[in-house]
């Protein structure tokens, strides 16, 4: 008999539909094509979700003529996105400098919020809780897709009261401050260690003579194994039954503070995840595959915070490839070589 789910007596479970209204964006005429160029319509795509946010950085335009073809099909400031085809679930909120842009067809926007708070909406949706509904509501084996209705029947736990509302959003917001602190301050340092990393191994080349107690070495003299990784199974069936949480290469840049939180459960045999588990110390390399707008070669150094964090055992895709140094005193030495 399956356990009953309680909630808080002054909360209450309903659905999207029930407090929001998802409404679709929409693809470019045919003929037409976006451009690099700024204009006053930048034009959201999937491409453009970096984490649970967009990047700017990559965007491309609409011109006045394309716009006036889709200009009902803006987003607005606060409101909520989701993607809803291919890479199903990418969750972003649009901020001020985004207010008016144009959205692709292969996301819906969240609006007409009826008793929630937005932030608490989007802070759902990135949950664990949020992602499994997002799951669940999903269909297509080849190729996921969230329809409408799917997005509408979503289920979601919410306070009566939207100050309650506010409340627990205000706290996750100051966490999301803090944590975008740390990860500005581990890039400084980081930049720091290569500045000094490339101060001290820059200057020497082949042939030069080194200072007194260096050598020239071979890589493979501080690598005790390489090892591939494994997709496995979306789903436990057969000898399939160990799930994990399976790194790709576009989860990689996530892992700089911890458990990345797009990278897909999977399950993988007894066996071949007692080879490739991720151990303290790891380098996963990203050895094919890339992005448009991201080359292959991503690396990521697995320490113990990284493993504790992980509510799952933690692996890597066939794409990567595990690098575990003879020492752990090697892992940083490496990572710097590669990265």
């Amino acid at each position: 008999m399956s356990e009953v789910k309680k909630i808080p007596d002054d909360w209450v479970e309903t659905t999207l539909g029930e407090i929001c209204n998802p409404k679709g964006g929409k693809r470019l005429p045919k003929g037409m094509a976006l451009v690099n160029y700024k204009t006053d319509h930048p034009y959201i795509r999937i491409t453009d979700f970096n984490g649970n946010q967009i990047n700017k950085n990559q965007l491309q335009f609409v011109t006045e003529v394309i716009f006036k073809h889709i200009s009902r099909y803006i987003v607005n400031e606060n409101d909520i996105l989701i993607s809803i085809v291919g890479t199903v679930g990418l969750v972003a909120k649009i901020d001020n400098e985004l207010d008016n842009a144009s959205l692709t067809e292969n996301c819906v926007k969240l609006v007409d919020l009826k008793n929630i708070d937005s932030n608490y909406l989007y802070y759902f949706l990135i949950s664990k809780n949020g992602q499994d509904e997002i799951n669940k509501n999903s269909v297509g084996a080849v190729q996921k897709k969230l329809p409408i209705y799917g997005v509408q029947n979503i289920k979601i736990e919410l306070p009566k009261n939207i100050n309650e509302q506010k409340s627990i959003a205000s706290i996750l917001t100051a966490f999301d401050n803090k944590i975008e602190l740390l990860q500005q301050e581990n890039k400084t340092l980081e930049t720091l260690a290569q500045t000094i990393f490339a101060a001290w191994f820059g200057k020497y080349q082949i042939n030069s003579e080194l200072p007194e107690g260096w050598r020239v070495s071979k890589i493979n003299e501080f690598i005790g194994i390489s090892l591939g990784g494994d997709y496995g199974n979306e789903v436990s069936e057969d000898d399939f039954t160990e799930e994990t949480i399976c790194l790709r290469g576009t989860d990689l840049p996530d892992m700089k503070m911890g458990t990345p939180e797009k990278a897909p459960i999977r399950f993988l045999k007894v066996s071949k995840l007692e080879k490739c588990k991720l151990e303290n110390g790891d380098i996963v390399i990203e050895i094919s595959g890339g992005t448009e707008n991201q080359s292959t070669g991503r690396v990521m150094y697995i320490n113990s915070e990284s493993l504790n964090n992980a509510h799952l055992p933690m692996t890597c895709v066939n794409f990567c490839r595990i690098i575990r140094p003879l020492k752990i005193e090697y892992s940083y030495f490496l990572h710097s070589l590669f990265d």
